[in-house]
């Protein structure tokens, strides 16, 4: 009678830890469904047309120069407009990772580098922000830009394939047979 009380409670501990491996697994799973989901909706609002055309309308009309004393509010509506949605969504990109809702590398990779340039276009604005309003205003795209900068986006890159094309146009020509029998 021990063995098979032995026995069972054996396969009784077996099973939980099969069960726990099984669950770590699926709530791995779980979370990187979850992300790519996130990740996909992030991309497809990076890529709309309607973002690109704000992006557009800061670089056209925010001059570094001149953002010394100046928030958001001290521009007509549609550039303020255009400040506070491109700022926000990379604000919101930092808040997502800050808090692992979405892989860095991919966000760093895919738009690190526009993030990176349109902080340097309007960080004056958003500190003055703070100044005014002593809050952390738009802590979280700092944070996205301080892992940009870290990271650099072209290295994220490093990794990817390149088209024969591609290749040969960065390569030194090669000689042509004619060229190498001379």
């Amino acid at each position: 009678m021990e063995n098979k009380d032995f026995l069972s409670l054996f396969l009784s501990g077996l099973s939980l830890i099969i069960s726990t491996l099984v669950l770590i697994r699926q709530i791995s799973f779980a979370k990187k469904s979850n992300q790519l989901q996130v990740a996909i909706d992030v991309l497809r609002e990076y890529r709309n047309i309607e973002f690109k055309n704000k992006v557009k309308i800061i670089f056209e009309n925010i001059d570094s120069h001149d953002t010394a004393h100046r928030a958001f509010d001290d521009y007509p509506a549609d550039i303020c407009n255009a400040l506070r949605s491109v700022s926000n969504f990379f604000d919101n990109i930092g808040l997502l990772i800050f808090h692992k809702l979405v892989d860095k590398e991919i966000i760093i990779g895919f738009m690190g580098e526009n993030a990176l340039t349109v902080w340097d276009k309007i960080s004056p604005l958003i500190l003055n922000i703070r100044d005014k309003s002593g809050m952390d205003y738009q802590c979280y795209y700092e944070h996205f830009v301080c892992l940009v900068q870290e990271k650099d986006p072209d290295l994220v890159r490093k990794g990817l394939k390149k088209t024969k094309r591609q290749l040969r146009k960065k390569s030194p020509r090669r000689p042509s047979r004619k060229d190498r029998l001379l």
